[in-house]
Order: C-alpha cells, then structure tokens, then sequence
C-alpha cells in the first residue's frame, strides 16, 4: 500500500500558483519525481519478495526527496512573496498583490506522499521482527549453530555437532 500511494504521489497536485494549473512532483521537470516513483516501485517488489528489512532504503530515499522539495517549495513561495512586496512597494495596488502572492497553496499530494513514505518506512520497521522463523513442535533449534533441525536429531544436519538428549 506504501508503494502504491508513493506512486500516486508522485502524480498528485503539491502546489497551485495564482493563474496556472498545479504542480505535481513529476511534472516539474526535475528528475524528483522519477527518484520517487523508482523507489516505490523498487518497495513493491521488496514487498512481493517479502524483504521488508530492505524497504528502508527505498523509503528513506523517497523521504530525503520528498523533504527537499517541501523546503525548495516553501523558499520558493516567501522569495516570491518577498520579491512581490518589494515590487509593490508605494503601489496603490500593493495588497493586491499581497492577495496573489498568498494564493499559492500546498496541495493534497504531499499528504499523500507522506503517508506512502510513512507505509513503507513502517512495514520496513514490523518487518525486522517477521523475519525470523518460529520453531514448530517437531523441531528444535541447534545450540551449536541456531539452526532449525528435527527433535528427534542426534547430530546437527547444518554443522556436524553431536547433540546430547
């Protein structure tokens, strides 16, 4: 599911500027986008794998990518909020363009960006603990080794060791 709102993320609108349409991470002509939508796609197949361990590196990456756009955005919108005011300076119009500086807007899609990254990043985490097998009644682990070997075994089949009752 991280992978899939990960990737539909990357499509959702993330800012709208006065006038034109919005702003998604893949149509900002910057590789983010792409970064994003590789790392989820890698996540779904680590998924399907089922090596949730190594869901962090795609989920990290996403996270690192996804923060420096959030910065890059919220510079870009008070520089040109600054740079409007400066312009409108002893304009008799300036709140005007104080109304058309504060239109721009966060969108839905970081929100959706941040919960892929949280999926991901948590089934990542749960998953360290589903790794390891559980030892059923008709076996015992080795105290030599730790591998799994059969109850009834007098010599580990894993490293040769002679086990004793």
């Amino acid at each position: 599911m991280g992978a899939g709102a990960l990737a539909l993320g990357v499509f959702a609108p993330l800012g709208s500027p006065p006038i034109f349409e919005s702003q998604t991470l893949f149509g900002n002509g910057a590789a983010d986008g792409t970064i994003v939508l590789a790392a989820a796609t890698i996540a779904f197949f680590l998924s399907l794998r089922r090596t949730y361990r190594w869901l962090l590196l795609p989920g990290f990456a996403a996270l690192a990518v996804v923060v420096w756009d959030v910065i890059a955005f919220l510079n870009a919108v008070s520089a040109a909020n600054s740079q409007i005011a400066d312009d409108m300076a002893g304009n008799p119009f300036a709140r005007l363009g104080a109304v058309a500086a504060g239109a721009k807007q966060l969108k839905w899609g970081w929100a959706v960006l941040g919960i892929g990254i949280g999926l991901v990043i948590g089934a990542s985490i749960l998953g360290w603990g589903g790794q390891v097998s559980e030892t059923t009644a008709n076996t015992k682990r080795c105290p030599f080794c730790g591998k799994e070997i059969v109850v009834e075994a007098i010599q580990c089949e894993h490293c040769g060791e002679i086990l004793k009752g």
